[in-house]
């Protein structure tokens, strides 16, 4: 798990962040709690978030698919628009978790959110969950351990750096990013065209720029709102 600590001076506002991803077996959990299939477990996992955040007060714990991830720093972007549109009294939705997966996507409806982020029976089955962990507190140990408790989890090294052009083009189209958006990022770090191989780092860090420009962009809608 890597944790990070923010402090939001302007806000008064200080927090844990813990990204972690997980070895899972399906199989074993459903026998191991007597569950009888697969949309039992996958309840029974969102009641499991409901009691740990239950817990440990003002925490939030989410499960998220990682097809539109643009790294950790993407997460942690998303971390701090939703805590910031809740201290603000801005958020979209009613649940934290939700508002999560509404700026991890930079969309403003809840379905679009949570079929691109919400995890399904499918992601049970790949064996290897990723979440989020928010708290106030710097308990996000103690957080992870119930986790790991409760699914009977195995550790696995944290892997959302690793984007290849394929993936990188998967996140551009869901984002609506155009090329043309991505070389005036470039052109502004002293690159005048999108090159396919040398630059894929630079054309990272430029999509990441454009993603959080769009959360900037739905808590601002929501002011205007």
């Amino acid at each position: 798990m890597i944790t990070k600590e923010f402090t939001i001076k302007d806000l008064n506002m200080n927090y844990h962040v813990g990204i972690n991803q997980i070895n899972f077996n399906l199989t074993e959990f459903l026998d191991s709690n007597d569950l009888k299939n697969e949309d039992a477990a996958l309840d029974y996992i969102f009641s499991l978030i409901e009691i740990i955040q239950s817990k440990f007060k003002d925490s939030v714990v989410q499960f998220f698919k990682t097809n539109y991830i643009l790294g950790t720093k993407h997460v942690f972007l998303a971390c701090y628009f939703s805590q910031k549109a809740f201290y603000n009294k801005q958020n979209i939705s009613n649940s934290k978790n939700i508002e999560l997966l509404l700026y991890l996507s930079a969309k403003r409806q809840i379905k679009s959110g949570i079929d691109a982020y919400g995890i399904t029976i499918d992601d049970l089955k790949s064996s290897n969950l990723t979440y989020c962990i928010i708290s106030p507190k710097n308990n996000l140990t103690a957080i992870n351990k119930e986790i790991y408790n409760h699914l009977n989890a195995g550790k696995l090294e944290l892997n959302l750096t690793s984007i290849d052009i394929k993936k990188w083009e998967q996140i551009r189209e869901f984002f609506e990013i155009t090329t043309d958006q991505i070389n005036v990022i470039l052109k502004s770090i002293g690159k005048s065209e999108v090159q396919e191989r040398n630059d894929l780092t630079l054309k990272i860090l430029a999509l990441q720029d454009l993603i959080c420009e769009k959360m900037a962009l739905l808590s601002l809608e929501k002011t205007k709102s």
